[in-house]
């Protein structure tokens, strides 16, 4: 029985961290976006370098959080992307008039390195709120199996 609470223990450390290091990876891309930024040299390259990343990171963090889950979790989780994906794509449309809007006397290039850098943010929401969606989520499986180990059953596995 102590072994099993090691272990999840143990589960619950690694996960976090992993998380945890995910934010710090977004923070340091956040980071270097704004000094790139800070040089105002060509930054609509590094709106759409920054963009890229954030998109990278979304794959990732999306491709690693289904592997972690049941099929029912993986189910409703495709199905909240798909919703989001929907959003997406109206909100890249809209873009571009909130950036020129925003942009009244800039450069056609300044205008473009906005919307990119607003669809950069969007992405990067998105990222944030499936680490928070695992984070609740893998925080009240581990709750049940905590308990459950406590009433003298033993978890078979823990589902994120």
């Amino acid at each position: 029985m102590k072994t099993n609470k090691l272990i999840l223990i143990l589960l619950i450390n690694l996960s976090w961290s992993c998380l945890s290091q995910t934010r710090v990876v977004i923070e340091n891309l956040e980071r270097n976006y704004q000094n790139c930024l800070d040089k105002g040299i060509n930054m609509k390259a590094c709106s759409q370098d920054f963009y890229i990343k954030m998109d990278s990171m979304l794959n990732v963090v999306y491709k690693s959080i289904k592997l972690k889950m049941s099929t029912t979790q993986r189910d409703k989780i495709t199905l909240e992307q798909r919703e989001w994906l929907k959003k997406r794509d109206l909100y890249f449309k809209k873009a571009w008039s909130l950036a020129r809007s925003e942009g009244d006397g800039l450069s056609s290039e300044d205008i473009e390195m906005i919307a990119i850098d607003k669809k950069a943010q969007f992405v990067k929401d998105r990222v944030l709120s499936l680490i928070n969606y695992i984070q609740t989520n893998r925080n009240s499986t581990l709750k049940r199996s905590y308990e459950a180990d406590e009433a003298g059953l033993i978890p078979v596995s823990i589902v994120y």
